[in-house]
């Protein structure tokens, strides 16, 4: 026998021998041939160690023969020409590369109109042979098919013929294109399985898998984004119209290193519902922020400036956009944002504002009795106030002659302090009850002074 992994640069050689008796002088021996050809990964994960490659049989018929009264098995017929195609078993290799259709990236935006594009590679197919592959999107967390948010099954099957032993199936070319409905996938890791099946008349045989969670090239990332957003009085006295407004953030399932760009504005809320298109608040600022994550997940800081004149409530929008370099020039697609109108975490209030109305607790008119037992009651109307927060609102009654707090028949001061939370709406009523003697106040012209105070911890 000649050395044949010498002769041909074999990679693998394997050699078996079977016992075999003829019962005629011509006819037909079928020769199993098996071997181990699985191998463990040093991260525990299986993969055949003869995937894309080319198997060629040699076969040689010995007779046993006594020689010198010894027996021996004697060559008598060989078959070993190693450009014989019938001697030939293809062990077929498919690896994939899935990328989002906008970014052209591992990256894509929890969106109504998803698509997913898998490169297909192959390795020792049969050109003879067809094929079908078979596509499936699933979800990283539990390994199961994504279902999208029209209830259909993300699997797609694709006739396969070929015209190389080895190739690509790209998805330009009536390739593999998931197209899905998405937008609640925000925060979802997606994979692309791939399997490959040969065609036998009405059989099919599977050839050739790429089925790996951990795969990078195969892996899809939906970032998931939330913000907050509060008003900070930075300016004080130097510039009493104008108030700052800080913005967190915050994001998940980015991928580390890639350069994005964050660009944020502040809409009124009101003339947005009632146009039904976004209306930016007058005099608000605009900006934007480009940043390159360490990790996946974080937070930043975006900044805007208001006038405290525009009495309005004002929600804060923002998107992100990754930056995607392809055809020569740099493009900004969009992966993420929050934009809900209705988040009380985005919402601002810069200008919350009251009026009062003072009457008699009991009779509900602007004229009491001078009496030891008197109650008054101030309601207080406010709009624009944040729902998130707590007030303490503190109020005086003003002896409007002497422009001083009022002073009851018992030398009291009559103030009143009360705790308070705004509705959901940012808009209400709260009443504010004084009770007092006012038993030598007669002719007495009283008028309510109040204020609302933001409780905030210290530092």
């Amino acid at each position: 026998m000649r050395n044949l992994k010498k002769q041909h640069n074999l990679s693998t050689f394997f050699v078996q021998s079977i016992d075999i008796g003829p019962e005629d002088e011509s006819g037909t021996w079928d020769i199993p041939i098996s071997f181990a050809a699985l191998i463990k990964n040093d991260d525990g994960t299986i993969k055949n160690s003869l995937a894309g490659k080319t198997i060629v049989v040699y076969e040689y018929v010995y007779i046993e023969k006594e020689l010198n009264g010894t027996n021996r098995w004697v060559l008598i017929a060989d078959h070993e020409d190693f450009e014989d195609e019938n001697q030939r078993a293809f062990l077929p290799y498919i690896d994939t590369f899935a990328l989002d259709e906008k970014t052209r990236n591992h990256i894509s935006n929890a969106g109504v109109d998803m698509k997913i594009h898998d490169t297909v590679n192959y390795r020792k197919l049969n050109p003879k042979y067809k094929y079908k592959l078979v596509s499936e999107l699933r979800d990283k967390s539990t390994g199961e098919v994504v279902v999208d948010d029209t209830n259909t099954k993300q699997v797609i099957e694709t006739p396969v013929t070929i015209d190389t032993v080895d190739g690509t199936i790209k998805p330009e070319e009536n390739g593999v294109i998931f197209g899905l409905s998405a937008k609640s996938f925000a925060g979802r890791t997606l994979v692309v399985f791939e399997r490959l099946y040969v065609l036998d008349g009405d059989q099919e045989f599977l050839v050739a898998d790429h089925e790996i969670l951990l795969d990078k090239e195969q892996t899809i990332h939906v970032p998931k984004a939330w913000t907050k957003a509060m008003v900070k009085d930075i300016f004080g006295n130097e510039e009493p119209d104008r108030a700052r407004v800080i913005d967190t953030f915050s994001y998940e399932n980015l991928i580390p290193g890639l350069t994005y760009r964050l660009k944020g504005k502040i809409i009124d809320k009101n003339l947005t519902i009632q146009a039904g298109t976004d209306i930016l608040a007058d005099g608000a600022s605009r900006n934007e922020l480009a940043f390159v994550p360490e990790s996946s997940s974080g937070s930043v800081r975006l900044s805007f400036d208001i006038p405290k004149w525009n009495s309005g409530v004002f929600v804060v929008y923002e998107e992100l956009y990754v930056i995607a370099s392809y055809d020569g020039t740099d493009h900004e697609i969009l992966v993420a944002k929050h934009t809900d109108i209705n988040d009380l975490n985005q919402t601002i209030y810069p200008n919350p504002v009251i009026t009062t109305s003072l009457s008699d607790a009991g009779t509900k008119g602007k004229v009491l009795d001078a009496k030891e037992d008197t109650a008054l009651t101030d309601t207080i109307t406010y709009k624009n106030f944040d729902p998130r927060l707590s007030y303490t609102i503190r109020g005086q009654l003003i002896n409007m002659e002497t422009g001083h707090v009022l002073t009851d028949s018992k030398d009291a001061r009559v103030e009143a302090e009360k705790d308070v939370i705004p509705d959901s709406t940012g808009a209400g009523q709260w009443e504010m009850e004084y009770r007092f003697d006012a038993s030598k106040l007669a002719g007495t012209v009283i008028v309510a002074f109040e204020e609302v105070y933001e409780c905030r911890m210290a530092n």
